[in-house]
């Protein structure tokens, strides 16, 4: 029998245990005692809880970001790298419901410009790096939109991938348009 054990310390504060239990047995095949084995696990619980606060207070942030934020494997299914995330305003950005909409599909089809999107999939091959892009994107429902977009190599989950950051900049592409008129 193997569980955790919080005992107040006699200095103050909590010490966590792990302590398995197990069966002693006599000479004629009965029980007739119980041992145990404890180790005091405080400081890697501490650590655990630590490191679930940073994760939770990190996804925090990235949801509620003005801007959209995605995150891409590397690796890629058919040259495009497969969504790990996304916040609200990038599934916003994209006309998706949810941001679980968006986890698991690739851009494919969402790049207006199929060379760009191939010049910047191929970037991604050999550049380890930020990139930053002025690009038009397709929403989900086909509306076409600008977005400024930056992209950095990243770790996700134990993986190595890109974050994207997108701005969308339609207002400012339709100002310049009429300006340059």
């Amino acid at each position: 029998f193997v569980d955790e054990l919080d005992l107040d310390s006699a200095k103050g504060g909590t010490t966590r245990y792990l302590v398995t239990r197990f069966p002693l047995y006599g000479p004629d095949g009965d029980i007739v005692a119980v041992g145990g084995v404890s180790s005091d696990i405080t400081i890697l619980k501490e650590a655990e809880d630590a490191i679930r606060q940073s994760e939770s207070d990190m996804r925090a942030i990235l949801e509620t970001s003005p801007l959209g934020v995605s995150m891409t494997t590397r690796k890629t299914t058919q040259g495009y790298g497969q969504r790990l995330f996304s916040n609200k305003r990038f599934a916003e950005l994209m006309g998706a419901e949810t941001a679980d909409d968006l986890i698991g599909l690739t851009s494919e089809g969402s790049w207006v410009d199929p060379e760009e999107l191939a010049r910047h999939l191929a970037q991604r091959q050999t550049r380890s790096k930020h990139m930053i892009a002025e690009v038009q994107r397709r929403r989900l429902d086909g509306t076409v939109w600008w977005c400024h977009y930056h992209s950095y190599p990243f770790v996700f989950a134990g993986e190595e991938g890109w974050i994207n950051w997108h701005e969308d900049i339609t207002e400012r592409k339709r100002a310049e348009g009429a300006l340059s008129e």
